[in-house]
């Protein structure tokens, strides 16, 4: 039996939208002005704003609560928050076509929506993207997933970007520039793609945390340029001499002031000579008087993009 949703009591009818999932919510709002006021009206205490974008479909998490805190550089698929049925509605907002797969009503405090962006998807995403932040108001903690960097997906009219993860075969670097260029103080970047090109050797300096799995030959632009807080590089090209170098900078306050963790893993067939590299630095033995045994290093660094 249908339920006159809209007749509810006005306090009761903002309790029932806030337990809805994001896509019911969305459906919702297009159904009338009516619907879409209420909506607008209800104080929605947005957290994160998470983004995955591929050639065909922008997929959306809006985080309702306390965020959730994964390690930093871990790529977790947003898979393992919902399970999806069949069931899809089709619109329209300012002309532009979309399509929303519902998910569960209640899963977790992530909601997710689905949009196909196979139609006019230069626009689509701008499009997507002030609707939902006329919902829902602006947030500061915006991440970004762009899952097929082969394509160069248009990305949403963000004011800010908090976090980046890249995944794919390959990227264009000017895409990368780019991104990077107008987003540049990021707290994070996960580059998990392959770059065409060596990029701009100033692109990174104002990412606070890297991690960077496919890193090769670009490892030695990264180690020598960056001034954030934790790096972690696998899949590094560097030899000893980065490494000389990088440590004299370090020790000698010349760079890396807000340096806390680095972690590089080189290549396989790229072995470094720990002995060439201490021989040039004074070296003292381990002295539990001036520094303890085990640095406690939080993984929290970042709330990472599912």
């Amino acid at each position: 039996m249908p339920i006159k949703l809209l007749a509810f009591p006005y306090l009761a009818l903002c309790n029932i939208i806030q337990l809805m999932g994001l896509s019911s919510i969305i459906i919702l709002s297009i159904c009338s002005r009516k619907a879409l006021r209420i909506v607008k009206s209800v104080r929605w205490n947005t957290h994160i704003y998470r983004y995955e974008l591929s050639r065909t479909c922008l997929r959306m998490i809006i985080n309702r609560g306390g965020p959730i805190n994964l390690k930093f550089g871990r790529h977790v698929t947003t898979n393992t928050f919902y399970k999806l049925n069949d069931e899809v509605v089709k619109f329209e907002l300012e002309k532009t076509p979309f399509e929303v797969r519902k998910g569960p009503v209640l899963e977790s405090k992530n909601y997710i929506v689905f949009v196909s962006m196979e139609e006019q998807r230069e626009i689509a995403s701008t499009v997507f993207h002030n609707y939902i932040v006329d919902i829902f108001g602006s947030c500061s903690n915006i991440k970004l997933h762009i899952k097929d960097c082969h394509f160069h997906p248009p990305l949403p009219p963000m004011e800010a970007l908090s976090d980046t993860v890249l995944s794919g075969d390959q990227m264009r670097t000017d895409y990368f520039e780019a991104l990077l260029t107008k987003y540049p103080n990021q707290n994070s970047i996960s580059i998990y793609t392959f770059l065409d090109r060596e990029p701009n050797n100033q692109i990174i300096d104002g990412i606070k945390n890297i991690f960077w799995r496919t890193s090769l030959d670009y490892a030695r632009l990264a180690l020598l340029n960056f001034n954030g807080n934790n790096m972690v590089l696998r899949m590094a090209n560097i030899n000893n001499q980065d490494i000389i170098q990088f440590l004299r900078d370090w020790v000698s306050n010349r760079k890396y002031q807000n340096l806390e963790t680095i972690s590089i893993k080189s290549l396989e067939d790229n072995i470094l000579n720990v002995v060439e590299i201490l021989q040039e630095f004074t070296v003292f033995n381990y002295d539990p008087d001036r520094r303890p045994e085990n640095y406690e290093y939080d993984p929290k660094q970042n709330d990472q993009i599912n």
